[in-house]
């Protein structure tokens, strides 16, 4: 069972880790996902514009990242999302540069 400063660190180091990817993108991850057709984007629901879900997409198929919705009016959503789209490239490109 996790304590409350336990989940209140692994918040921070959360929130720390996020606000890193935020300021420094790996834009050489994202550069070669893209040129091979791999692409990374928040889009709204139909029902509801302020929540944004982020999907993955290569070539016609697309699929959601996770189920999270992120609050577009929420700032420490927003840099959420940009950090889980930088996580996600970054791990498909560490993926494809070992095989």
């Amino acid at each position: 069972m996790i304590n409350k400063q336990q989940q209140r660190l692994k918040k921070e180091a959360e929130l720390k880790e996020n606000r890193r990817r935020f300021y420094h993108r790996n834009i050489d991850a994202m550069r070669w996902c893209n040129k091979e057709g791999f692409t990374l984007y928040a889009a709204a629901q139909s029902r509801n514009t302020q929540m944004v879900k982020v999907f993955k997409q290569k070539g016609e198929k697309f699929l959601p990242l996770s189920s999270r919705l992120y609050d577009q009016k929420d700032p420490n959503d927003v840099i959420a999302y940009i950090a889980a789209i930088d996580a996600e490239y970054e791990r498909i490109y560490n993926l494809k540069k070992e095989n």
